[in-house]
C-alpha cells in the first residue's frame, strides 16, 4: 500500500511532468515557425541572387555594346 507521502510524491511528479510538457510543446512550435521562416528567407535570397545576376549580365552586355559602338564610330 502507498502511504500518503508516496501519493503526494506521485502527484508532485505528475504535476512536474505536466509542467514540463507545455514548454516542450512551445519549443517545438517555435522551432517549426523558425524553420518555416528560414525556408522563406532562403527562397527570397535565391530569387534576389537570380535577379542580381540578371542585372549584372545585362549591364555587361550593354557596356560591351556601347564600347563596341564607340570604337566603330566613324570619325
Amino acid at each position: 500500500m502507498q502511504t500518503s507521502e508516496e501519493r503526494d510524491n506521485a502527484l508532485a511528479i505528475a504535476e512536474l511532468k505536466g509542467e514540463l510538457i507545455a514548454p516542450q510543446e512551445r519549443m517545438k512550435t517555435m522551432t517549426a515557425e523558425n524553420d518555416s521562416a528560414l525556408d522563406r528567407l532562403r527562397a527570397d535570397m535565391a530569387q534576389r541572387d537570380k535577379d542580381n545576376l540578371r542585372w549584372q549580365i545585362g549591364l555587361w552586355v550593354a557596356a560591351v555594346v556601347i564600347i563596341g559602338v564607340l570604337i566603330r564610330w566613324p570619325a
